[in-house]
């Protein structure tokens, strides 16, 4: 869709929005009755992709959800959105419920399951991190084997904290074949860490890809749209570029106690888009 206006061989990113501020504004049951409305707006707006909770898709409606996304201008389905407390022996169950769900994603037209790590401890135990990576691989093997559908874990601060230390047990532990990094790179710059030499640091696993840009104020950083921060971007997408990073670069909203941005779906949306083609070639 766009690319980064800085020299030769440069990588054409696709850009999509996750429709979290639709799910805050919405809930889980009105999203999912309007999921084809909510796709209509983000085509609209000018995304060539979205990136929804998994829990309102249309999983046993592939006919239906072809015809949400036709009528959207051709919106895909970038990735679905699911989690679960992976690090914790008593939730194991969730693998084997999540693989069912996941194995139905490519009759959307989507291969990609993003996962977050529920309610993880501020500092996890090394028992903690063997069982985190055990229950991934065995997820994204069973969802490689199962459908072909790619598993990749997104983040939050806590995974970025004691210098990204759950992240490096993830990429140490777990095979690259069964699990890559759907870095949230809004949430890297929210726990401390520079992001570009995140990037520069876990660029191979990189898959997939969150971003948001990141303000002060008087009680700490507070997330909002792309070129509103004080964020750099034109030295994340050098680094991304210097990697060889080609895949989706997903916009994400997150109506919190932490978000200063615009505080309608639709106006927010419009301001990631506005905000990250002023760093990309062209206009998006």
């Amino acid at each position: 869709m766009c690319g980064v206006d800085s020299g030769d061989a440069v990588p054409r990113w696709s850009v999509g929005c996750q429709a979290r501020p639709w799910l805050q504004t919405l809930g889980d049951a009105g999203l999912t009755a309007r999921l084809g409305e909510v796709m209509g707006e983000i085509g609209r707006i000018g995304y060539a992709g979205f990136e929804t909770a998994l829990r309102c898709l249309p999983v046993r409606e592939p006919r239906a959800f072809a015809e949400m996304s036709e009528w959207a201008g051709g919106l895909v389905l970038t990735g679905a959105h699911a989690g679960a407390r992976w690090w914790d022996p008593d939730d194991a169950s969730a693998v084997d419920a999540h693989v069912a769900q996941a194995s139905l994603l490519p009759a959307l037209g989507c291969h990609r399951l993003v996962v977050s790590i529920n309610a993880l401890p501020a500092r996890p135990s090394e028992s903690q991190l063997d069982q985190l990576a055990a229950s991934l691989t065995r997820l994204g093997r069973a969802c490689r084997e199962a459908a072909g559908v790619e598993v990749a874990v997104h983040n939050h601060a806590r995974e970025i904290a004691d210098g990204a230390r759950v992240i490096s047990a993830i990429v140490e532990r777990c095979p690259a074949e069964d699990i890559t990094l759907g870095a949230d790179l809004g949430w890297v710059a929210y726990a401390g860490m520079d992001v570009p030499e995140f990037v520069e640091r876990f660029g191979s696993r990189l898959a997939y890809l969150h971003l948001r840009d990141v303000t002060d104020h008087s009680t700490g950083p507070a997330f909002t749209e792309i070129g509103r921060g004080r964020l750099d971007m034109g030295a994340i997408l050098r680094a991304l570029r210097n990697v060889g990073y080609t895949g989706w670069i997903v916009v994400e909203s997150e109506f919190s106690d932490t978000w200063q941005g615009a505080e309608l779906p639709e106006e927010t949306a419009r301001a990631q888009l506005a905000g990250l083609g002023a760093f990309l070639d062209g206009s998006c």
